[in-house]
């Protein structure tokens, strides 16, 4: 074997050393691509739970706000002025919880929640409080 046989062979090597990168390059792509469509439904998901969870707490406040409504009836000394009255409820000369405490906005973290009135001045619900 001459000079030409050992030529042949370091053209050979070089004719294929690109294509470890090219794979190289690919693999960090598909790579990539899978991570980023995790992160999205991962991401999906968490807003998913927040939108039930904000669902679930909205539901305990309008049976909290009933509750006192009802009770509004069987002792009238006064209506609904804030929701800290739903968690101790002093009318009557018992004490009364309506709501086992004042749960947070999942959205925000914070107890930002404001009592929405109905067409006749009553409470009725609760909605997130647009700034301070």
């Amino acid at each position: 074997m001459g000079w030409d046989g050992i030529r042949v062979m370091v053209n050979t090597h070089r004719h294929y050393a690109g294509f470890t990168y090219v794979w190289a390059l690919i693999a960090v792509a598909v790579t990539s691509a899978a991570l980023a469509a995790g992160a999205q439904l991962a991401s999906a998901r968490a807003a998913r739970e927040r939108q039930a969870e904000y669902a679930w707490v909205v539901a305990q406040y309008q049976l909290a706000i009933r509750s006192y409504s009802q009770a509004t009836i069987a002792t009238p000394s006064g209506s609904l002025q804030n929701l800290q009255q739903l968690v101790r409820d002093e009318r009557g000369g018992v004490v009364r919880r309506h709501i086992r405490q004042l749960y947070p906005n999942p959205l925000t973290g914070q107890v930002d929640w404001q009592l929405r009135l109905g067409a006749t001045g009553e409470p009725i619900d609760v909605a997130p409080s647009l700034g301070p």
